[in-house]
Parts: structure tokens; sequence; C-alpha cells
């Protein structure tokens, strides 16, 4: 696939300008959780009877 040369100036997205200096605000306090490995009873309990 070549790229047209026409269209290389083209951002679909926009522009973002990102500040590297700054950091957000985040609440750290909530925590995301992780689910565990499957096991082959959570298999048997997803599947419909």
């Amino acid at each position: 696939m070549e790229v047209d040369e026409a269209w290389t100036h083209v951002n679909p997205y926009g522009r973002f300008e990102l500040d590297m200096n700054s950091r957000l605000d985040l609440d750290l306090s909530i925590r995301a959780t992780v689910p565990g490995p499957r096991t082959p009873q959570d298999e048997e309990a997803a599947t419909p009877a």
C-alpha cells in the first residue's frame, strides 16, 4: 500500500498539544481491581444451561 504524498499532512484526529511539564490530578486512592486468572469453574458458570 503506497502513501499518497498529497494526504500526508492530514490528521483525522485533530491536533493535541501536550504539556509534558505538568501532571494529571488523579485520585490515586481509588484502586482498579485486576481480575485473577479464570478457572474451569468460571467457564462452567458462564455457559448457559
